[in-house]
């Protein structure tokens, strides 16, 4: 017999999650405010994302240290690829500065670490060798930057395990989705950061092949493999810190109950079967314990009152009986989790 004792749990795969994954609300001047991550900006490569959370609409700003923080896009804005722009945020160490391309209001900042900065490179696994890829084998993150071909590929990705979620851009070419991957859905299947869309079916994305320990696949689509500088993104799931899968919806107020396992530091979800938002809860812009307001990746809207969900110790219960609840599929993922104890 082993009394219950936290000394006999087992060891977390990560032991704080702040060492991977840094999300934080910042009251900007509009000029310059500088804040502090949890980790050095300088010795390891990450990604960022930023969103306003009041204030009127904004685009997001996505950007990552491969390129620099002079240079951004947006998951909501197809009109437009890569900008080039060296006033969103700068960094230093572990400081980070938005700048005056930002409003004064308040942002959500989130950062996740990838690898080290002096150990990026081009991998060579794929088919196509990235330009540079980046990866926190911890923490299942990765950043890969390629030149797409138009034909049928593979990229590596740099972890360990296959990817649960990936997300590729076209930086160069304006009016192109964000194509999206999730395990749940598989690979002939695609989502689309833009926009609301149901879950839709085309071999020309992931040319119907699943991810595996080395590599991604890509088809002959513009939006995964544009004959143009690409980026792709994505998140492998790891025990106690970060999780992807469905549940199905019930439509009603007491509403379907995620099992993360762990409490996030960040949730979203989208109903895949018809037209649903991709719905955003961090526990920084609802610090208690209620996550009472949702942030959508696609569109530029601040942060929203409805969709309600409840985060609890061991992952999500919805309170609502429409989006992201509604009567059909809806995918999710966390991240920056911290086990029970």
């Amino acid at each position: 017999h082993v009394g219950l004792s936290t000394a006999n749990f087992p060891t977390p795969a990560i032991i704080n999650p702040e060492e991977h994954y840094h999300n934080e609300v910042v009251t900007h001047n509009g000029t310059s405010t500088a804040s502090t991550c949890t980790f050095n900006l300088e010795n390891f490569e990450w990604l960022a994302l930023i969103k306003n959370i009041t204030g009127a609409n904004e685009k997001w700003y996505v950007m990552d240290s491969l390129k620099g923080t002079g240079h951004y896009w947006s998951t909501n804005d197809t009109t437009t690829p890569e900008q080039s722009d060296s006033n969103v945020m700068s960094v230093s160490g572990n400081t980070f500065t938005l700048g005056s391309t930002l409003g004064a209001k308040k942002y959500l900042v989130e950062f996740h670490k990838l690898g080290l900065a002096a150990d990026t490179a081009s991998n060579t696994s794929g088919s196509i060798n990235s330009t540079a890829t980046s990866s926190n084998i911890l923490s299942g993150a990765f950043v890969s930057r390629y030149t797409g071909t138009g034909s049928n590929a593979t990229i590596g990705h740099g972890l360990p395990v296959a990817p649960d979620f990936i997300s590729c851009k076209n930086l160069v070419s304006a009016g192109h989705n964000d194509s999206v991957y999730h395990s749940s859905i598989g690979a002939t299947k695609y989502l689309s950061l833009y926009n609301a869309s149901a879950a839709g079916t085309a071999s020309t994305i992931w040319n119907n092949t699943e991810p595996t320990t080395s590599v991604f696949s890509v088809g002959t689509g513009s939006t995964t493999n544009g004959s143009v500088a690409m980026v792709a993104i994505g998140w492998a799931g790891v025990k106690n810190y970060s999780s992807f899968g469905s549940i199905e919806g019930n439509g009603n107020a007491n509403g379907s109950f995620v099992n993360l396992g762990f409490e996030h530091g960040k949730f979203f979800a989208k109903g895949i079967d018809a037209s649903s938002s991709w719905w955003g809860y961090d526990k920084q812009t609802s610090p208690n314990n209620a996550d009472l307001g949702a942030i959508w990746y696609d569109n530029a809207d601040p942060q929203q009152s409805a969709g309600r969900a409840d985060r609890v110790c061991n992952g999500v219960k919805f309170r609502n009986a429409n989006d992201p609840n509604s009567a059909n599929t809806t995918i999710y993922g966390a991240w920056g989790g911290r086990a029970m104890t």
